[in-house]
């Protein structure tokens, strides 16, 4: 009879328990070995090359105004794809820079100070070395 009752028990209980499941580790992506300045440099050159992109197609929508381009030109030049090749070209370029933490501070706050194209590219003229 015990032994009887010592496998309805074990039944009951279901025996041994597997482990809970433990969640698989989510693979991760690669490591980013860029410094903490390269990442800023990286970072404004995005948001500079964007708003550069957006600016030369401000330009051409005045040179449209005043007579200086046809319409197809404006389209030509203003296409989306146009404009977003043109930021990743200069995104590219400026990332290959090695620019001081002055230079990199210039990048990343001149579009932040200056909402008009003008200003913002005399603002980007900073950038520049300073001469000693």
């Amino acid at each position: 009879m015990t032994r009887l009752a010592l496998v309805v028990a074990l039944v009951a209980c279901g025996g041994s328990q597997p482990p809970p499941a433990q969640p698989e580790p989510q693979p991760q992506g690669p490591t980013d070995t860029r410094s903490p300045i390269e990442k800023r440099r990286d970072a404004a050159c995005d948001v500079v090359a964007k708003r550069t992109s957006a600016c030369a197609a401000e330009s051409e929508k005045a040179l449209l105004a005043a007579g200086k381009i046809s319409q197809q030109e404006y389209a030509e030049a203003t296409d989306p794809r146009v404009i977003a090749k043109a930021a990743d070209m200069y995104a590219e370029k400026c990332k290959s820079r090695d620019y001081s933490s002055r230079q990199i501070r210039v990048l990343e706050k001149c579009p932040q100070y200056e909402s008009e194209c003008t200003p913002f590219f005399q603002c980007l003229d900073n950038v520049q070395p300073q001469a000693k």
